[in-house]
């Protein structure tokens, strides 16, 4: 199978235990994020916006991401010498690799800047993970802000008595838990977690974690309607966790199931361009809600406003 020759197990495992717990959104997410969020909306609730809200981090957590940075870099140039592709399909999946890995480290380096309280910093790597958004795409923003109509051309696949209907239906946190438990029996998925806490601001689908073990994460006080519920289905199970479930299926035919690479290779198997990787769910959602799931211009017009040094308040 391929690279089979080359190939130290030991440190293909060593590596895998390291990547497989580094999630960039679990690192740039505060331990109080609850906590200042309700006390944010309680103030908007007064009239009174505090500008600069304090942000507690995990620093024992932080540290100990950071110094696998080392240890990754170490790691991926002994990979790197002692793998030796036989044709273009090989080199091309351990490119693919090399830039996993590469990831992490980034990752690495984000608790490092957050650990060391360098917020500049922090903005600029994680930049460099999500992107930004052009000039052309900041403008059009603006300009959606200040009353420019773009022509409305989505349409849900509802019915409006359907709509109306699934509308006045509501789920808890543990009834959104349950249906993605069902999605996932459906087309006969296994080896995710569906965890609900406090912790989470948003539901998420992180293939890498802090537990080591894939996991769908739910806001323990999220609740949604009918439509939403759908929404969240397609979004997050038939999008994003199907699209990196096909992605292991392809690496599982191209790597062989005896390959020392398949687990690394399974734990990563997941886009390394975050705005196609949610663009592709958010069709899914205009699908399902029509034009009130398109986005607003307002989460670009935060970013254009945070990096031109905005108050916390104002953003």
């Amino acid at each position: 199978m391929l690279y089979s020759k080359s190939i130290k197990e030991a440190e293909v495992k060593e590596l895998l235990n390291i990547i497989s717990k580094i999630n960039p959104v679990e690192i740039v997410t505060p331990t109080n994020v609850s906590e200042v969020k309700e006390k944010w909306i309680e103030s908007a609730r007064d009239y009174y916006i505090f500008n600069h809200p304090f942000f507690e981090y995990d620093k024992n957590t932080l540290k100990a991401i950071a110094e696998n940075s080392y240890k990754l870099e170490w790691i991926k140039d002994n990979f790197i010498n002692g793998i030796k592709p036989e044709n273009a399909e090989d080199q091309f999946i351990l490119d693919l690799l090399i830039k996993r890995i590469n990831q992490a480290i980034l990752a690495t380096e984000i608790a490092a800047s957050i650990y060391l309280e360098d917020p500049r910093k922090t903005a600029n790597l994680t930049q460099d993970i999500y992107g930004a958004p052009t000039s052309v795409q900041t403008i059009r923003c603006y300009d959606i802000a200040h009353g420019y109509k773009p022509a409305d051309t989505a349409k849900s696949c509802l019915k409006q008595s359907e709509r109306r209907r699934l509308q006045a239906m509501k789920y808890d946190a543990e009834e959104i838990s349950y249906y993605f438990e069902k999605t996932l029996e459906y087309y006969g998925i296994e080896g995710w977690s569906i965890d609900i806490g406090k912790q989470y601001t948003s539901i998420d689908v992180r293939t890498r974690n802090s537990s080591g073990i894939p996991t769908v994460c739910i806001p323990e006080d999220r609740t949604v309607n009918g439509v939403k519920l759908l929404e969240l289905i397609g979004h997050e199970i038939e999008s994003h966790l199907r699209s990196v479930e096909n992605a292991r299926n392809l690496f599982a035919q191209l790597l062989g199931p005896d390959s020392p690479l398949l687990p690394l290779a399974i734990v990563l198997a997941k886009s390394d361009n975050e705005l196609l990787d949610e663009g592709q769910a958010k069709l899914s959602d205009v699908h399902i809600n029509g034009t009130e799931a398109i986005p607003t211009p307002y989460y670009t017009i935060a970013i254009d406003q945070a990096r031109r040094g905005a108050l916390f308040g104002d953003v």
